[in-house]
C-alpha cells in the first residue's frame, strides 16, 4: 500500500507538501499540486482517513436512530439522510431501536464514548435527560428533547387543517383516527388534537385507536367497524393500509361510503388496490434540513433557531371524492 513517503518521492517534492494537498490546507502552487495529484493517483493511494479522524477526535460517522427500520417512512428519511450526509463526508450508522430501551442505551453510550460525532433521533423510548445531559450535537426529527436540541418537523397544524376540510367535503359523520405513539414529546400530537377538536366542532364524531404498531390491527380493526357505522379513516399510511383491508373486506364502496386519507406519503399509499388520497410529509427535505443543522452543530456552530418547520401537501387520489 502507497505511502505519503511515496507519493512524496514519485512527484518530487516534501512530504509536508503532499500532506497541504490532501489536506487541502495551505498554498500549494497549481502545478505541484497537480504533480502530487498525478502521483496520488498512480499509486492508487487511499488516505487513512480513521488514522486523521482519530488524531482529530473524530470519527467520521454520524448515527440516525429510528424505531422501526422497516417502516417506510423511517426507511425512506434513512436513505435521504445518507445521501446528505455522504456530501458532507459522513458515514451514516442506522440506529434500528425496534423500540428497546436497552439498544437505545447502547446507540447513546457510542455516541458519548464518541464512537459518533451526531446523532439524528427519529423517535425516543427513554426520558429526555438521557440526550439533554450527553452535550452532543443532537438534532430531532418531530420530537421535543430539550430547548438545546433543535426540532426538525412537518407543519402539523397544516396538516389538520388540510385533513378537516377534505373530511367535510367529502361529508363524513362518523371517522376512524389512529394516534400511533401518543408521547407528550411528540409534536404531532397537535395534529391529532387540532384534528379532533375541529372536527367535533362540525359535529363529526371522532373515534381513536392508540397503538405504537401498525401491524397486526386485522382484529382491533374489525372491532370498530363491527360496533360504529365509520365512514372515514385518518392514519399514517400503514395505518391506513391495514385500515382499507378490512373495509374492502365488509364490502363497502370507496370512496362513496368510506373515505381514507394516509399521513406521510411514502411509496406504499401509491401501490395500493386504490392509491390513497395522502397528506405528502417532505421527507427528503426534513433529511436535508437536519442534516445541515447537525453539520453546522458538529463544526461548534450551535443553532439558534430551535424548531424548523416544513410545509405538506395534500394529494388527492382515489380514495376521496373527486
Amino acid at each position: 500500500m502507497a505511502t505519503i513517503g511515496d507519493i512524496a518521492q514519485k512527484a518530487e517534492v516534501a512530504k509536508s507538501t503532499v500532506s497541504l494537498v490532501l489536506n487541502n490546507t495551505g498554498y500549494v502552487s497549481k502545478q505541484t499540486r497537480e504533480k502530487v495529484m498525478a502521483a496520488i493517483q498512480e499509486l492508487n493511494y487511499v488516505p487513512n482517513s480513521l488514522a486523521r479522524n482519530l488524531s482529530l477526535q473524530k470519527s467520521g460517522i454520524v448515527g440516525v436512530m429510528v424505531p422501526d427500520i422497516a417502516n417506510p417512512f423511517f426507511s425512506e428519511f434513512i436513505k435521504y439522510v445518507e445521501n446528505e450526509l455522504h456530501i458532507l463526508g459522513y458515514k451514516t450508522l442506522i440506529c434500528n431501536t425496534s423500540g428497546n430501551e436497552e439498544r437505545e442505551r447502547d446507540y447513546i453510550s457510542m455516541l458519548q464514548r464518541k464512537f459518533m460525532d451526531g446523532l439524528i433521533v427519529g423517535q425516543y423510548e427513554l426520558s429526555s435527560d438521557h440526550y439533554t445531559d450527553l452535550k452532543c450535537p443532537i438534532v430531532s426529527l418531530d420530537r421535543k428533547i430539550g430547548p438545546d436540541v433543535p426540532i426538525i418537523r412537518s407543519n402539523h397544524e397544516m396538516a389538520s387543517h388540510l385533513i378537516v376540510e377534505e373530511i367535510l367535503r367529502n361529508k363524513c359523520q362518523k371517522v376512524l383516527m389512529f394516534l400511533g405513539t401518543t408521547v407528550q414529546n411528540n409534536t404531532s400530537m397537535k395534529r391529532h388534537e387540532l384534528i379532533k377538536e375541529n372536527l367535533e366542532k362540525q359535529a363529526v364524531e371522532v373515534l381513536t385507536i392508540e397503538t405504537d404498531t401498525p401491524y397486526h390491527l386485522d382484529q382491533l380493526i374489525e372491532d370498530v367497524l363491527k360496533k360504529n357505522d365509520i365512514d372515514g379513516a385518518v392514519g399514517a399510511d400503514l395505518y391506513i393500509m391495514e385500515c382499507l383491508k378490512a373495509v374492502f373486506r365488509r364490502g363497502k364502496k370507496i370512496p362513496e361510503e368510506f373515505c381514507a386519507i394516509a399521513y406521510d406519503g411514502t411509496f406504499v399509499t401509491e401501490v395500493n388496490t386504490l392509491p390513497v388520497t395522502t397528506i405528502v410529509q417532505p421527507i427528503q427535505e426534513l433529511a436535508k434540513q437536519a442534516v445541515s443543522v447537525l453539520g453546522r452543530m458538529m463544526i461548534g456552530e450551535w443553532e439558534d433557531k430551535h424548531e424548523i418547520i416544513i410545509d405538506v401537501q395534500l394529494k388527492h387520489r382515489d380514495t376521496t371524492k373527486k
